[in-house]
């Protein structure tokens, strides 16, 4: 009875696991309704029309965004085949930590050509490295815009 409570954590640990990282239910709107407002979306209707915005907001029959030119849009959920976002995400924590990584090293590097001072200590140098490069390397990372953008699916019609 006792390799039954030891052994039941890690047969449930797989179910939390693809419940959290789970992709799109085909027909369910909860990824895409719970998006915030102001994040860029790309819709694909069932007429083979694509559609892109900035959402706005949704509710039972519609999403709304608004267009680049500036127009509300109000699409008819039963006619939506696909909704997706940029994964930018992904590309701003990369380059954080690769930043943050360069920095460090650099702000060693430069504090080991000076004597022990206030202002020249290796910790804070590299303290204050990694930070600078986190930033800039954070920065360049969301501002990268490939053509073969990566993105997230919201919504994926039946």
């Amino acid at each position: 009875m006792r390799l039954h409570c030891l052994l039941y954590p890690f047969a449930v640990f797989p179910l939390f696991c693809s419940l959290a990282f789970g992709d799109v239910i085909p027909g369910r709107w909860e990824k895409a309704d719970k998006t915030s407002p102001g994040s860029q979306l790309f819709v694909q209707m069932q007429s083979g029309d694509q559609v892109e915005g900035t959402f706005i907001s949704s509710d039972e029959q519609a999403l709304v965004i608004q267009t680049p030119d500036g127009r509300r849009l109000p699409l008819v959920k039963s006619a939506i085949l696909r909704v997706t976002r940029p994964k930018q995400a992904t590309r701003t924590v990369i380059g954080a930590v690769i930043g943050a990584g360069a920095g460090v090293a650099v702000g060693i590097a430069i504090s080991s050509r000076f004597d022990e001072t206030f202002l020249a200590r290796r910790d804070l140098m590299g303290i204050t490295g990694g930070a600078v490069g986190a930033l800039v390397g954070g920065s360049i990372g969301s501002a990268i815009r490939r053509d073969t953008d990566e993105r997230e699916v919201l919504y994926q019609g039946k």
